[in-house]
C-alpha cells in the first residue's frame, strides 16, 4: 500500500498484516465501521443479561428489607411518593433544558450540552418512575443539575 492511502503516513506507522498468535493478533488493524467481533458481542450480551437479572433481584431484596423495617404500607407509600417527586423533577428540569435548547438554536448554535442534559433527565425520569430504591437513587442523581455537569 502506498502512504497516500493512509493520509500520507509513513511506512513505520502503517498497520502490519494480521498474524495468528502473539502481539500482532491483539493489535490488528480494524477498518472504521467494521462490525464488532464475536467476543465483544458476547461480553456485551453477558453484561446486559446480568444487569437485567441482577437489578430486579437487588431491587426486590431492598424493597423487602425496607418493608421489614418500615412496614408494607409505608414502603408502598414511599415508593409512590418517590415516583411523584421524580415526575415533578423531570417536568421541572426537562422544561428548563428544552428552553435552553430553543435559545441555543435561535442563536444558531448547536445545543450539545443541552441535548446530553435532556437525555440524562429522560433516563433519570424513567429510573425514578420504575419502582425500586436503587433505580430511584440513580435516577435522582441524574435529575439533580450538579451531578449532570460536564
Amino acid at each position: 500500500m502506498s502512504p497516500a492511502v493512509f493520509g500520507g503516513a509513513s511506512a513505520s506507522v502503517m498497520p502490519k498484516p494480521y498474524r495468528r498468535g502473539g502481539l500482532a493478533s491483539e493489535c490488528r488493524f480494524v477498518p472504521a465501521g467494521a462490525p464488532p467481533s464475536l467476543p465483544t458481542l458476547r461480553a456485551v450480551f453477558i453484561v446486559l443479561l446480568l444487569a437485567l437479572l441482577g437489578i430486579p433481584v437487588a431491587e426486590i431484596f431492598f424493597i423487602i428489607r425496607v418493608a421489614r423495617d418500615l412496614g408494607i404500607p409505608e414502603t408502598i407509600g414511599l415508593l409512590v411518593a418517590v415516583s411523584i417527586v421524580g415526575a415533578w423533577l423531570v417536568r421541572r428540569s426537562g422544561l428548563g433544558v428544552l428552553r435552553q435548547i430553543q435559545e441555543r438554536l435561535a442563536r444558531g448554535e448547536i445545543p450539545g450540552k443541552e441535548l446530553v442534559d435532556g437525555l440524562l433527565i429522560l433516563v433519570g425520569g424513567l429510573l425514578m418512575l420504575t419502582p425500586g430504591f436503587l433505580t430511584d437513587a440513580v435516577g435522582l442523581l441524574l435529575l439533580i443539575p450538579p451531578t449532570r455537569l460536564a
